[in-house]
């Protein structure tokens, strides 16, 4: 078998378990993909961000499904087992062959380079390159897709949130103005 056939099998047991979100992971990966592009990242770290972006919420197989459906808000509760994900994540995916770097970005792809961020609180140069597209693209997306607790923000308005959040410290300036440039290939 070949990886991306593995990755595709394991992306459609993702989104089967959320249910909530088709697609999600495909477009992640796509985004993060062009992102980088327009970033300049080489080859070996545009494969990368597909596999990330594909795989980046494997750890939710491991949330308990009655929160993952969850149709409100999370309790606080709640939102510390749904934090868990990026590390269930890496540990799902590091004893792949080859993986190392892989699954360190699937742990923090929900970091924030102002420190706000999950699972570790790492802040500025400590959120890798990767991490920081991979986190800009799984936002984006989500901003854009209806929500079990909100409907879709259209993409002027997902900018316009990022680029706020953007002033506030949470995203690098240069990932945001990637994708403020890539709307017309998203």
């Amino acid at each position: 078998y070949q990886l991306s056939e593995v990755v595709s099998v394991i992306t459609n047991a993702i989104e089967l378990a959320e249910a909530t979100e088709p697609r999600h992971n495909q477009k992640v990966a796509s985004i993060s993909v062009i992102l980088g592009k327009r970033l300049g990242i080489d080859s070996h770290g545009l494969w990368l961000l597909e596999i990330v972006g594909s795989l980046h919420d494997v750890g939710k197989l491991v949330v308990r499904r009655e929160i993952l459906l969850k149709p409100g808000k999370l309790d606080s509760a709640e939102w510390v087992e749904m934090k868990k994900h990026c590390e269930y994540g890496e540990q799902i995916v590091k004893p792949v062959h080859g993986f190392q770097e892989v699954s360190e970005i699937i742990r923090h792809h929900h970091e924030k380079i102002d420190g706000s961020g999950y699972p570790d609180g790492l802040k500025g140069d400590q959120v890798s390159p990767y991490v920081r597209i991979v986190s800009v693209a799984d936002s984006y997306e989500a901003l854009t897709s209806d929500r079990p607790y909100r409907p879709a923000f259209t993409s002027e308005e997902a900018l316009a949130i990022l680029h706020r959040e953007t002033e506030e410290g949470r995203w690098d300036p240069r990932v945001i103005s990637a994708l403020s440039d890539s709307l017309d290939d998203l």
